[in-house]
């Protein structure tokens, strides 16, 4: 198995796959929850030539799955269906020359394996993968949602992850790119400038700053309500890209997951930051390296 996978990276990393992009190019960034993909939506929207679009297959997700919830936090303009979700992409496509869709795992994989994505009606696309170490992502998620412990190896597999990469090299016109958050906070220019350049689009200085969200926001805006405050409250009062915080290690530097109170939920947490971590590497060993200085 192991000698399996190694061949998938060895032949994926020596792939040229053209990126001569059409007027309309759309990015399509699947993450699991608490992996800075909201911070990065916010950065492409800053750019003020993209048009950007917020989990389109979560609002899919939650009317099929929990609609009580669909029916408080929604609103009409939401999809309601994956098809409606896919069907939005694409209607920003024909007035935009850049569309970013910010996407969950958990939810892409309900509709996407579904999809040829090389013929679909938001093609051409580029599938970023943008994946957090999962011991930060795991303790952050309790952090902010311990509530979510029912849904937590659901929401946060890095195998379904893993999986939705294979399909997007198997059926995407465009080589996936592969973003580590950690290198996203630490280098956000030499991370955000290598992946413009992959998608061919201009870096722009904007992504990287932006005024306090807190200051701005419209209070009806979703990410400013009760529930978006549980899951944004530290973007909202960024003016930019920060270190994310650290979380205890032993002297081995593997998770303790102390943080986790319950003892029968942190050996749940343990042993799902073990499933996870050989994925994990496994997109470490695709992205691209930091060029040395």
């Amino acid at each position: 198995m192991k000698q399996c996978i190694f061949t998938f990276i060895l032949a994926f990393t020596s792939m040229h796959w053209a990126v001569t992009l059409s007027e309309t190019q759309c990015i399509y960034c699947l993450s699991t929850p608490r992996s800075l993909s909201t911070v990065f939506y916010k950065a492409m929207e800053n750019r003020g030539d993209c048009a950007v679009l917020n989990e389109p297959g979560v609002q899919a997700y939650t009317a099929q799955f929990e609609p009580e919830a669909y029916d408080i936090i929604a609103t009409p303009h939401d999809p309601r269906t994956f098809d409606e979700a896919i069907a939005r992409i694409g209607q920003l496509q024909n007035s935009h020359k850049i569309v970013f869709v910010k996407e969950m795992g958990f939810a892409a994989k309900q509709y996407l394996f579904s999809v040829d994505l090389e013929n679909c009606v938001y093609s051409p696309v580029i599938v970023l993968f943008l994946v957090r170490n999962p011991h930060a992502a795991l303790a952050s998620l309790y952090n902010k949602r311990p509530e979510l412990f029912p849904v937590l190896e659901d929401w946060m597999s890095y195998e379904d992850m893993w999986k939705l990469f294979v399909h997007t090299c198997n059926s995407a016109l465009y080589r996936p790119y592969v973003m580590i958050a950690e290198d996203l906070a630490q280098d956000p220019v030499d991370t955000i400038k290598k992946f413009c350049d992959f998608c061919e689009i201009s870096f722009d200085e904007k992504s990287l700053h932006w005024d306090r969200l807190s200051d701005s926001m419209p209070s009806d805006h979703p990410w400013n309500n009760d529930v978006g405050h549980l899951w944004f409250s530290d973007l909202l009062q960024s003016t930019g890209f920060c270190k994310p915080h650290a979380y205890d290690v032993d002297a081995a530097g593997e998770p303790t997951f102390i943080e986790i109170h319950d003892i029968d939920h942190r050996a749940v947490y343990q042993q799902l930051y073990t499933r996870n971590k050989p994925y994990y590497e496994r997109f470490v060993a695709l992205r691209i390296p930091k060029e040395s200085k």
